[in-house]
């Protein structure tokens, strides 16, 4: 950060609470008021021929209350005051209209030129920080969070639970609570946020979605027990050290500084205990922890954790155990096989030279990078098509209707479909294979597996192969 090249007013601020710079923050705040246009509201650079912004001003005051670092209170009245009258219809702003293609295809343009509830509640939660809202200002926006964009539901919620006042708080709360609750994605020790995009909010991205998780956790009781999911989540978001926009970089940098402030802020000494059972292994805070593995117990046996010392150290806990598997497993991917015959000898029945058709099916709850598809080959057979001699082409049949992978291993016991990306739109794939060997086989599970999240995975089992 201290390296980004633009300076927008927006950027300036942002840049300076991600490196905790004040003087930074200082200089760029009081040059604040040359950026207000005729309404109170801030312009992305200081010319008269920008209009002010709706969703910037709020992201300022917003930035301001929970950075604690000041505005000059000349500059934050009339910021505030342009707010509400934005929130009020008094103001309208036209932000750019978005080109949103559908899945079948067509097309049209999304009309953000309205002053729509998802900017106004932005605004609101904005006054609500600054100590500037009052319980009236709700009865301008159209309540229905189940439609929003989960940015702008953490927004709902904290303008809320700013409201004392506000008339059903306790029943608005929890309604914001479960869909924000509803939204989260959890497979095994990842977690993604689903509907997280807002196109027609500028300032807001994947990444604030997660840090405004993060710091909700960090002030809100009822969700202190998600605060370590949503904090790893919120730090596997980075790449190459940083989140994706200068917002989030900003919002980022404060919610962890909350998140250690609420639930780190002793060191952590001594020692940690963990016992199954008979069973006891240690961790001594003196030196780096290391993964602590016990054997599973002959009966069930509660797991046990313990610490004696100062601070409270997180435990991720994971149970590996080699069972036979009866039925699909789905955690964040769903898996379908089906099998049809091209070429078979006896009807109903698989022999020695028989050919078969395998089509899987993927289909994710979130989009996902490189996912393979691992498919167990009967020994002795032979994997039709492809550019190696004595394969018949003719009877691989026609791949047209597939999703095309982007890398495709053919090896002895298994095929290998790599997707560099995948969708939630159902992903096939298919192959043929002629039969060489006779034999009863028992094929090990068809998987499919995201390789940078191992627990976003499926296992379909097999049943056994018998081959004339």
């Amino acid at each position: 950060m201290a390296a980004y090249p633009y300076d927008c007013i927006e950027q300036r601020l942002s840049v300076a609470v991600a490196l905790g710079d004040k003087a930074r923050w200082d200089a760029a705040a009081s040059a604040l008021a040359g950026y207000l246009d005729g309404d109170g509201l801030v312009r992305f650079f200081p010319a008269d021929w920008i209009a002010g912004d709706d969703a910037l001003t709020a992201y300022i005051l917003r930035l301001s209350a929970r950075s604690g670092w000041a505005i000059p209170e000349s500059t934050k009245a009339r910021m505030t005051a342009g707010l509400t009258r934005f929130i009020t219809g008094q103001i309208e702003r036209s932000h750019a209209a978005v080109l949103v293609i559908d899945k079948a295809g067509g097309g049209g343009i999304a009309d953000l030129s309205g002053d729509g509830p998802p900017r106004r509640v932005a605004a609101l939660a904005a006054l609500v920080a600054s100590g500037a809202a009052s319980p009236a200002l709700v009865q301008s926006i159209s309540i229905t969070p189940n439609t929003w964009p989960t940015s702008t539901v953490l927004d709902w919620r904290e303008a809320v639970a700013g409201l004392p006042g506000l008339a059903g708080q306790p029943a608005r709360l929890a309604q914001a609570d479960a869909i924000l609750r509803a939204r989260l994605d959890v497979q095994g020790t990842v977690l993604r946020v689903n509907n997280a995009d807002a196109p027609w909010q500028v300032l807001a991205s994947r990444d604030t979605t997660m840090a405004g998780y993060v710091a909700l956790a960090a002030r809100a009781p009822g969700w202190a027990g998600d605060a370590p999911r949503l904090a790893r989540a919120l730090m596997l978001a980075q790449r190459r050290g940083r989140w994706d926009t200068t917002p989030a970089n900003a919002l980022g940098t404060l919610a962890m500084r909350d998140f250690a402030r609420v639930f780190e802020g002793a060191a952590v000494t001594g020692i940690t205990n963990v016992t199954v059972g008979p069973i006891s292994r240690s961790v001594r805070w003196a030196a780096t922890p290391a993964a602590v593995t016990l054997p599973w117990p002959d009966t069930s046996a509660p797991l046990r954790i313990s610490h004696a010392g100062t601070g409270k150290p997180w435990a991720m806990v994971m149970a590996r155990a080699a069972v036979p598997l009866t039925r699909p497993i789905a955690s964040g991917f769903a898996l379908s096989r089906q099998v049809s015959a091209v070429a078979q000898a006896v009807p109903g029945r698989w022999s020695r030279g028989d050919v078969m058709r395998v089509r899987l099916t993927l289909t994710a709850r979130a989009p996902t990078d490189w996912v393979v598809i691992n498919d167990p080959v009967p020994p002795g057979a032979t994997i039709l098509g492809g550019n190696l001699g004595g394969r018949s082409q003719l009877l691989a049949g026609d791949d047209s209707g597939a999703e095309p992978a982007t890398f495709v291993e053919c090896r002895e016991d298994a095929v290998h479909a790599h997707y560099a990306a995948v969708g939630r739109r159902p992903v096939t794939y298919e192959y043929t294979v002629r039969l060489g060997t006779r034999g009863s086989f028992r094929l090990p599970p068809t998987r499919a597996e995201a390789l940078y999240a191992a627990d976003v995975m499926a296992l379909l089992p097999n049943a056994p192969l018998v081959v004339q």
